[in-house]
């Protein structure tokens, strides 16, 4: 639509969202905001990102050799950050990765760690979200004039929270898509689908076409 930038903003990779994105004219921001590449202008990284990344891959390659022996563990490296999930691990085994994480931490400060409920991310040091990178796409395209722009952001995870309340903040309209318990969006909806529905809904009413 004529006006209009849309972007994705997700925990994982650039790498990985140019693949499932590919042909897409849209903004993509990697590893929450970490790195951004757009259509059209030239792409931003982070500074504490690009100075931890020595960090990260010494950090992934230590992973990589020690979960071997925790079945189910899934490693995933997304240029900015790290991901271990352990949803698939056996309670018994759960322990183990916990304690080498731990180790990660002590061994390499310059990075930080954060606990998530089936996972594990290893980051940048920094106080950062989701809702940081939908600052800086605004900044680039010019848009912080919220009497002229219309902010519309749908997420599904905690880690989407900052960013319902920067949009609800700029007057904007923010969704969340599943279970709608503590959160500071405004709306709900149950699935994918019916976000999809919404979006169409709003095709439809954009008016005519130049």
């Amino acid at each position: 639509m004529s006006g209009v930038v849309a972007a994705i903003v997700s925990a994982r990779g650039v790498p990985f969202l140019s693949r499932e994105f590919d042909g897409c004219d849209l903004v993509l921001a990697g590893s929450y905001g970490l790195e951004i590449i757009y259509p059209d202008i030239e792409a931003t990284i982070d500074g504490r990102a690009a100075a931890a990344r020595r960090s990260l891959d010494r950090a992934f390659t230590r992973l990589s050799d020690r979960l071997d022996d925790c079945a189910g563990t899934i490693l995933e490296h997304h240029g900015y950050t790290l991901c271990v999930h352990y949803h698939l691990v056996s309670t018994g085994c759960r322990p183990r990765i916990k304690e080498l994480i731990a180790d990660v931490g002590k061994d390499f400060p310059d990075l930080a760690v954060r606990n998530l409920p089936t996972s594990y991310e290893i980051v940048p040091p920094g106080d950062w979200t989701k809702a940081d990178s939908l600052s800086t796409i605004a900044l680039n395209y010019k848009l912080n004039d919220s009497d002229r722009t219309l902010t519309i952001f749908a997420g599904d995870s905690p880690a989407d929270e900052p960013a319902f309340e920067w949009a609800n903040a700029r007057a904007g309209v923010s969704i969340k898509v599943g279970a709608s318990d503590n959160t500071s969006a405004q709306y709900c909806v149950s699935t994918p689908s019916d976000l999809i529905e919404v979006l169409e809904c709003l095709w439809r009413m954009r008016g005519p076409v130049a």
